[in-house]
């Protein structure tokens, strides 16, 4: 096989899976040439089965727990065209976890290089089952989508990814620990206020953020105690997670927020 090919058939995962219809029969108990798509690439829980056709053609079964419907016909060759789209969660159009991990490593790097201050932010949408469950999961995608653009925008220059789920990571460069606050909680504020209008349909949802400062005196320690990277950002994103927590235990809508603590 080609190898650009092979690298394709890898990233869309070759497994073998059961397909069932809304009565819980079988569809297709045993499929020996298939590819299988997740929604997000660290998300197995929803996405779309693809079964061959032709060489390059492969009709294409959407999926979740308990029905199917045939929709259209997938021609590899498009995705042969652009492999990075493979990085990109489906959704929402921001890096998914691994690349969001490796950009906030890279940037974790300079920071320190260059002793500058940042933050790591964590968001979580607040009672978004209620949006899939009133309305419908197309609805639920569309708000998802709608709420990263707004992060994206509002981020600027900084980082910001699918974390999981409804959940978004993101990092503010070169910020203060009041300028940070004062952004995501302003960013809080647009989204409570936004109207997420689809196929005649109208709701508002909050947000919940976590927020992690990371102050000057910690940059220069960890630039003269040469800290693993890979370590620093697993903790911080540990710490930022628990702030989260403490943001939707207090009754979400809310920031909260705390210095690093380097454990």
């Amino acid at each position: 096989m080609d190898p650009i090919k092979k690298y394709i058939m890898d990233s869309l995962k070759n497994e073998i899976v059961i397909v069932k219809n809304r009565a819980g029969k079988i569809v297709y108990p045993k499929v020996q040439n298939h590819i299988m798509i997740y929604n997000s690439l660290e998300d197995s829980n929803c996405g779309s089965f693809y079964s061959r056709h032709t060489d390059n053609y492969y009709k294409k079964i959407e999926f979740s727990t308990d029905e199917y419907t045939v929709e259209r016909y997938l021609d590899i060759t498009e995705y042969i065209k652009n492999i990075d789209s493979f990085r990109i969660d489906q959704t929402t159009g921001l890096p998914v976890k691994k690349d969001l991990y490796k950009n906030i490593k890279d940037y974790v790097d300079y920071a320190i290089e260059e002793e500058e201050e940042f933050s790591l932010a964590m968001s979580d949408l607040d009672h978004f089952k209620r949006i899939n469950d009133e309305y419908s999961h197309q609805m639920g995608d569309y708000a998802l989508n709608l709420i990263a653009s707004i992060i994206k925008d509002n981020i600027g220059e900084g980082i910001v990814g699918r974390y999981g789920g409804e959940e978004f990571l993101m990092v503010q460069k070169n910020t203060s620990m009041f300028n940070s606050f004062y952004a995501l909680d302003k960013l809080r504020k647009n989204i409570s206020a936004t109207d997420i209008k689809f196929k005649g349909q109208c709701t508002r949802i909050t947000v919940s953020f976590g927020l992690l400062f990371v102050p000057y005196y910690l940059i220069r320690r960890f630039k003269k105690e040469h800290i693993n990277r890979d370590y620093l950002v697993d903790q911080m994103v540990s710490e930022v997670d628990e702030e989260l927590y403490k943001a939707k235990e207090n009754g979400r809508n809310q920031v909260m927020y705390k210095k690093f603590s380097i454990k």
